[in-house]
């Protein structure tokens, strides 16, 4: 690809036969067109490759690697970003979908507003049983305070049922999401969008959106947890978790351990309202 492009997209893919060829026509209709598609396929079993190899000869702005065994999904998000040669870069998942305006949109406010990341707005959906619920954009509101606090914190305050780390599906600057895998690797996305936040400042856009697709539903439409705690007394993976999840934390931004201690500590209770806030005390 030509080192003129301006936008690379990752899609790291494994068995994703069933909606990678969806995923690539939303990308292939985007009305900003200077791209290339990055496709990783992680030694799938299924039609994936063929897909692929399909779409690689029919558009030169998509590049098809396919791994000769598997790398792991960390690995494989790590490579295609290796590969990209645009000054902004954005990870695709290979069974959602994005506006045709979405890299346009999102592109505008890095290049007018010097911002350094662009958070679509985006719905959760259903495929098997044609339900979809947009998540509210304006729960996302303090990505480009000027406090770096305050950016770090509410991020962290958001429950994990909000999505909120969909926002490493943002389109970012390619040098800011390559600094902060320097320091975090994606295999905890709660946590490099964490990194995300503490180095830079971005937007959460109302006019821009992505589909966040799933076969059946989405984590989060039903709350189960009260159910499976009457059952299964041992919490123990959720509080090894957690407390890694804290450890690493307070050893990234040690100028906040005890606000992060806090937020964590509500975690266990699984209560949470209308915008998924679940410490607000801190602010």
């Amino acid at each position: 690809m030509s080192s003129s492009v301006k936008v690379s997209i990752g899609m790291p893919v494994f068995n994703g036969a069933a909606f990678i060829e969806s995923a690539i026509e939303s990308l292939r209709a985007q009305s900003f067109t200077n791209f290339e598609l990055i496709i990783s396929d992680n030694c799938s079993s299924d039609q994936t490759r063929e897909i692929c190899t399909k779409y690689q000869s029919a558009d030169a702005r998509i590049c098809y690697f396919r791994q000769s065994e598997n790398i792991g999904a960390a690995g494989n998000f790590e490579f295609v970003l290796e590969r990209a040669c645009g000054e902004f870069f954005m990870w695709a998942a290979h069974d959602d979908l994005w506006d045709q305006s979405h890299l346009a949109a999102a592109l505008a406010v890095l290049e007018n507003d010097g911002l350094d990341f662009a958070f679509p707005s985006f719905w959760l959906e259903s495929t098997q049983f044609g339900i979809r619920k947009r998540v509210d954009p304006q729960m996302f509101d303090f990505l480009d305070h000027r406090d770096r606090r305050v950016r770090v914190l509410r991020f962290l305050a958001l429950h994990h049922m909000s999505h909120k780390c969909n926002l490493v599906y943002s389109l970012f600057r390619a040098d800011l999401i390559r600094a902060a895998l320097r320091v975090q690797s994606i295999d905890d996305d709660a946590v490099l969008s964490a990194v995300v936040l503490g180095l830079s400042r971005g937007r959460a856009l109302d006019q821009s959106s992505f589909h966040k697709r799933y076969q059946f539903f989405w984590p989060g439409l039903f709350n189960f947890r009260r159910f499976f705690s009457f059952y299964f007394r041992d919490r123990r993976p959720f509080t090894t978790y957690k407390s890694q999840a804290v450890l690493k934390l307070c050893a990234l931004f040690p100028e906040y351990s005890v606000d992060i201690e806090k937020i964590f500590s509500k975690y266990g209770e699984w209560r949470y309202g209308r915008k998924y806030k679940i410490c607000d005390s801190i602010f």
